[in-house]
């Protein structure tokens, strides 16, 4: 060991890993980057005997360490990596960090809310440093998470944030998958909200959440006690200023209503109730520019079951504060010393600066300086929406062809975004979306019907018809795919057969269901 790994193994609440059952990050004595066509790839080595930090009091001993050498080898680690971005002979650096070690098995996801008709980044106030606003993350639970950093992102993006429609009794939630959820997942968290609010949301209908994830550039190989695996589609973070490695997704999320948004991050078997802030997209870089690493306010913001706005802000972290005071959790003290600071943390400043730079050269952006009201015509108002993924282009160009020539209007990506311009996409797409009384969603293998935009689309548009909101009727459109196969939402939906060897007959028999909805032309 050396001189800084002696000092932190002596502290109670950072241990080896092997002497634990789960994990919260490791502590890396170095990693290696790789540049690949368009990001990065990190190697990571975690034998058994790496420090470990048990929790967050571990973290405290972590940063008391190494307050002293902080200044100096942040500055120097930030040198290192950026002469390895910015010079093209370095395909590939080992950086060493064994006496300022970096925390691994960080993981999060940035959600962009699609609310009112703007989007805004959704971001938590902490309160422990960095202080100021962050991303939905945390740290891996346990030895699978070590090995593929995306179930940590999966699980805390389901603990850690939920809609509630008061006025529709249901909750949205993201479900991890199986393997994904920890005993109590979700359910301590929204009991704990029904007494807070003084209403059972256990009587409340629970809905997924409309989701697009944005696949990232970057992957992530380690290799724990033995073990390997590689996964992708993140963005990568290093932040020398916090002495952490995480990986993040992206999400993008539609809402309709008077919805709230509730924090389901548990500590002593409650919520902690933090001040989850919406930044608007567009105007997220100019507001950067001018408040710099001051105080970040954001557009409107969410606490303790109601919406608020910003001239509220500081009585809201106030009473924040005064919660953890309650449960223990900060001293009385402290609070009376907080001076309510409210930066961008270094993870949310660097994945917002990723999402920028990744999609600036992309056709996917969201960014864009017009209302996108502005530039909607009655044209635009689709009466169908044609949902597909590209490997059906060909099929859907003859289906579009074939609608628009029996005078139906029909939202078709490749024309309806191209007549709108690219920077508008997503938007353009709930222009549709909102507009359609009709979506086809086209498939010929049954992950077609899950991937990407594809589900976001679908899922969309039925919790629109679903919550009443819409009325509406939505067809699948299928070759060789059985009932059983199909998403289980779409499977009570009217499934119509494409024969792709006799696309005019498969054509007019759609049209006959079509038509039940729309009037004919």
């Amino acid at each position: 060991m050396n001189s800084t790994q002696k000092v932190l193994a002596g502290k109670d609440n950072i241990v080896r890993l092997c002497d634990r059952r789960n994990f919260l990050q490791v502590l890396l004595p170095g990693f290696t980057l790789i540049k690949e066509s368009d990001g990065l790839l990190i190697d990571v080595n975690v034998p058994g005997d790496s420090l470990s930090i048990v929790d967050g009091l571990g973290k405290k001993d972590l940063n008391a360490v190494l307050e002293e050498r902080r200044g100096i080898s942040a500055g120097d680690f930030r040198k290192k990596f950026d002469t390895f971005q910015s010079d093209p002979a370095l395909l590939a650096y080992r950086f060493d960090c064994a006496e300022f070690p970096f925390r691994y098995a960080n993981g999060g996801v940035l959600p962009i809310v699609h609310l009112e008709s703007r989007d805004y980044f959704c971001l938590f106030y902490r309160e422990i440093p960095p202080i100021g606003w962050n991303i939905a993350n945390g740290a891996s639970d346990n030895l699978e998470e070590l090995l593929d950093p995306g179930r940590t992102v999966l699980r805390e993006f389901g603990e850690e944030l939920f809609i509630c429609d008061p006025d529709k009794r249901v909750i949205y939630a993201f479900d991890p998958g199986e393997g994904n959820r920890p005993p109590g997942f979700q359910k301590d968290a929204l009991a704990e909200w029904s007494r807070i609010l003084d209403v059972d949301l256990e009587d409340f209908e629970r809905r997924p959440l409309p989701l697009k994830w944005m696949e990232g550039p970057d992957r992530v190989r380690a290799f724990v006690e033995k073990k390997e695996c590689t996964t992708e589609g993140y963005f990568l973070s290093i932040t020398p200023e916090d002495n952490a490695i995480e990986v993040d997704r992206i999400v993008h999320t539609n809402l309709r209503g008077d919805v709230r948004l509730l924090d389901g991050e548990m500590l002593k078997g409650t919520v902690l109730d933090r001040v989850i802030g919406l930044f608007e997209v567009e105007a997220f870089e100019k507001k950067r520019r001018q408040m710099g690493q001051s105080d970040f306010i954001p557009d409107l913001y969410f606490h303790q079951g109601k919406r608020w706005e910003p001239a509220h802000l500081d009585e809201s972290i106030g009473k924040y504060l005064d919660r953890l005071v309650e449960l223990e959790i900060m001293e009385p003290v402290h609070k009376a010393e907080f001076s309510y600071p409210k930066p961008l943390c270094p993870i949310a400043r660097s994945v917002t600066d990723r999402y920028f730079h990744w999609f600036e050269g992309k056709s996917v952006r969201v960014d864009t300086p017009v209302p996108v009201e502005s530039s909607i015509t009655e044209a635009d108002q689709a009466e169908i929406f044609l949902c597909h993924k590209s490997e059906n282009l060909h099929i859907i160009r003859w289906l579009h062809k074939f609608l628009t020539d029996r005078k139906y209007r029909v939202f078709f990506s490749e024309e309806s975004i191209k007549r709108q311009g690219a920077s508008n996409y997503r938007a353009t797409i709930n222009t549709g979306l909102a507009s359609a009384t009709c979506l086809i969603v086209t498939g010929r293998h049954p992950d077609h019907f899950r991937s990407g935009w594809v589900d976001y689309e679908w899922s969309t548009f039925l919790n629109e018809i679903l919550s009443d909101r819409k009325e509406g009727e939505l067809f699948t459109f299928a070759h060789n795919v059985d009932v059983a196969d199909l998403p289980i939402e779409l499977r009570s939906r009217q499934m119509i057969p494409l024969d792709p060897s006799s696309l005019e007959s498969s054509f007019k028999n759609l049209l006959d269901y079509i038509r039940g909805v729309l009037p004919p032309r």
